[in-house]
C-alpha cells in the first residue's frame, strides 16, 4: 500500500475541485472589459459549481455573452448547469 500526502489525499477525494476564491475571481474580472455590442463566448474547461463563471457571464453582461462549462464531476456539473 503506497503512502499518500494528506494535501494529495484531498485533492484525489474532491477530483481535483478547488474553487475560485473571491479575491482572485475580482482580480481576474479587473481583465475583462463589459461587451456593449456584438456578443462573445466564453468556456471554463474545469468549471466546478459554475459560480465563477457565472460571475464572469454577468461581468461581461449576460445579454451578450454565451458561457460554456466543462465538468467532470456530475453533481457539480449538476450544479453548474443551473
Amino acid at each position: 500500500m503506497a503512502l499518500m500526502f494528506s494535501r494529495v489525499a484531498r485533492n484525489f477525494i474532491r477530483n481535483g475541485y478547488f474553487p475560485t476564491d473571491e479575491v482572485t475571481l475580482a482580480r481576474a474580472l479587473q481583465f475583462f472589459e463589459p461587451v456593449s455590442s456584438g456578443s462573445v463566448r466564453i468556456l471554463d474547461p474545469c468549471a466546478g459549481e459554475g459560480s465563477a463563471l457565472a460571475e464572469l457571464k454577468h461581468h461581461l453582461g449576460a445579454r451578450h455573452t454565451e458561457a460554456c462549462a466543462i465538468e467532470f464531476d456530475e453533481e457539480r456539473a449538476a450544479q453548474a448547469a443551473q
